[in-house]
């Protein structure tokens, strides 16, 4: 069990450091959202349309900028995920099914990290 103080140290609960993975996401969203809505609001602006008017396409483009970018990130993070495990199952059917060719994979690499030797 840890100590109050290494708890502490590792467990900070702060607001940035929740977010802290995400912190990207939210600018590169915050920049795209801005840009497309000052684009919309310009638009609207230039073609002399009613102000109300003006707020509510404003608006509508926030919304419809925020939903594209949360599925866009989540998909992307989600194709990212299953490629992953893809990949670990086919390494794991290859260490079940071929392991000799697996051990010359390992020393493979090993010796070109620089490893030298028997391996």
């Amino acid at each position: 069990m840890m100590d109050h103080k290494e708890a502490r140290l590792h467990g900070d609960t702060s607001f940035i450091s929740r977010y802290q993975a995400h912190l990207g996401e939210f600018v590169y969203g915050g920049i795209d959202g801005s840009v497309t809505t000052f684009a919309v609001v310009a638009g609207a602006v230039g073609a002399s349309l009613d102000s109300s008017v003006i707020l509510i396409l404003g608006f509508a483009n926030l919304l419809a900028d925020g939903f594209s970018m949360s599925v866009g990130a989540y998909l992307s993070a989600k194709s990212q995920h299953d490629n992953f495990e893809k990949h670990k199952r086919i390494e794991y059917w290859e260490v079940d099914h071929i392991p000799e060719t697996e051990r010359e994979e390992i020393r493979e690499i090993y010796r070109s990290k620089g490893f030298q030797g028997e391996l």
